[in-house]
């Protein structure tokens, strides 16, 4: 396999998005020319990253209202999604998404056909109540089919894969890494700190997962990892062919239990 299409080439960003600009993780970060120009909407105007919107291209809505049908371009209706199911195999190396239905493709294209496959089947739409940084709660719909899709089938393989603890604290680091981004705060220290946790936790999860795509879902119905899951089926089993030693259960419920059981003797006399 060839290492360079696995490399992100940066004329790729446009035909994703024209508005993206991408910089090295060593380049500094820009800063608004507040200076320069009177407000932020006039700097998004003069650099291009504002598009004009069209009339009646503005829609409000209750937080009660479904969502109209035409504000989606990226996925289909669950009334107009196909009616069979598709099954989808996604390959990760490392952590990242190498493949789908063993092609194995850049970044970009990962993104584009996850997006198409998703899209096409009513999966990948977010509706949902957001807490701005200022404090104001909004309705926000999202549709980004691609990476609902790849993050879930990324979790699935982390499960196989990365010890109970791990995947718990994990979380938590996700959900704090998640408020920093969105907060602006991409070239912080924490946030670089956070990005070395979560990249050792990576260099495992190698493997692939198989997806059911039908009628705005992505079900999991299969996962593995050749070299790395931590899954074993003889020590899993509940048939006779088990080789686990449950007579060692005995005194492990005892140690495990023993701080509750003395808290309960305590409190039942103390209530006497």
């Amino acid at each position: 396999m060839d290492s360079n299409k696995l490399k992100l080439r940066l004329e790729d960003i446009s035909e994703v998005n024209p508005a993206l600009t991408c910089y090295h993780r060593d380049d500094p970060a820009p800063v608004l020319p507040l200076r320069e120009e009177p407000d932020l909407l006039s700097w998004l105007e003069n650099t291009g990253r504002l598009v004009a919107e069209k009339d009646g291209d503005s829609q409000e809505i209750s937080t009660i209202e479904e969502a109209p049908e035409d504000i989606f371009s990226m996925t289909s209706s669950v009334d107009n999604s196909p009616d069979s199911h598709q099954d989808i195999e996604i390959v990760f190396k490392n952590g990242f998404p190498v493949g789908i239905n063993d092609e194995f493709l850049t970044p970009v294209e990962i993104i584009q056909k996850a997006n198409d496959l998703a899209g096409n089947h009513g999966f990948g739409r977010i509706d949902m109540i957001e807490d701005r940084v200022v404090g104001i709660k909004s309705r926000e719909i999202y549709e980004t089919p691609g990476l609902l899709l790849l993050i879930k089938a990324h979790k699935e393989l982390e499960s196989i894969t990365l010890n109970a603890d791990v995947i718990d604290f994990k979380g938590i680091v996700e959900k704090k890494w998640g408020q920093l981004v969105y907060q602006g705060f991409w070239f912080g220290p924490l946030k670089e700190s956070l990005d070395a946790f979560i990249s050792s936790t990576q260099t495992s999860v190698n493997g692939r997962v198989k997806i059911r795509l039908y009628k705005g879902n992505a079900i999991v119905i299969g996962r593995m990892s050749e070299n790395n899951s931590l899954y074993r089926e003889d020590l899993a089993t509940y048939s006779k062919d088990d080789v686990f030693n449950h007579s060692l259960a005995e005194g492990f419920i005892y140690m495990w239990g023993m701080s509750n059981k003395i808290w309960a003797e305590l409190n039942s006399k103390t209530k006497e």
